[in-house]
């Protein structure tokens, strides 16, 4: 018996991206080597998806174990619901800080973005983590075009937080596609909700 699934293929590096990569872990393992997981407890990790009222079973778990020899299962193909809210998560090694669905008609620019960071995570930060406002807050997240303009960087320099880099094209995913959106997404599967 064999278990089946598609075969994913990670984007190809160039060389200045692999030297990028290089430069951002080790610009991460120096603080690491230092205060160790003390540096790992200051980390806020950011991300946004796609949160829909309807999200049919993923082809992941409708894995099944069939023999060498036979023919792969069929499913019909669900969709997914039309309608869908934009969920902004900041999380943290011990649970959601800040979860902020976006108004419908909303895009992510760069303005709500640092109106996100300014007036909702850092009250939050610190009603949730105190301490961590003088320790110094990490943030972390992707290079999509809002969370890398200057007035961001501007209002996390206001805020005194600091900012791993990301490397661009990194193969690696966000934390938030590891642990947050997996878990999330499949306990939201198969459900039915109107608003």
């Amino acid at each position: 018996m064999t278990k089946v699934c598609s075969r994913w293929v990670p984007y190809l590096l160039t060389s200045d991206q692999r030297h990028e990569r290089v430069q951002a872990c080790e610009e991460l393992w120096a603080p690491y080597s230092i205060e160790d997981n003390d540096f790992l407890f200051r980390i806020i990790t950011g991300d946004e998806s796609w949160m829909y009222f309807y999200q049919p079973e993923s082809k992941q778990s409708s894995k099944q174990w069939t023999r060498a020899d036979s023919p792969p299962p069929t499913k019909l193909k669900q969709e997914m619901s039309a309608n869908k809210v934009l969920y902004s998560f900041f999380w943290y090694h011990k649970g959601i800080i800040l979860k902020k669905p976006t108004p419908a008609g909303v895009t992510i620019t760069k303005t709500y973005y640092a109106n996100i960071l300014e007036n909702e995570l850092h009250p939050e930060v610190k009603k949730q983590r105190r301490g961590l406002i003088s320790t110094g807050v990490i943030l972390q997240y992707d290079n999509a075009p809002a969370h890398t303009s200057h007035l961001v960087f501007s209002t996390i320099h206001k805020l005194k937080y600091e900012l791993f880099r990301h490397a661009s094209y990194s193969p690696d995913l966000a934390n938030t596609d590891y642990f947050l959106f997996p878990v999330l997404k499949d306990h939201l599967k198969e459900r039915h909700y109107n608003d």
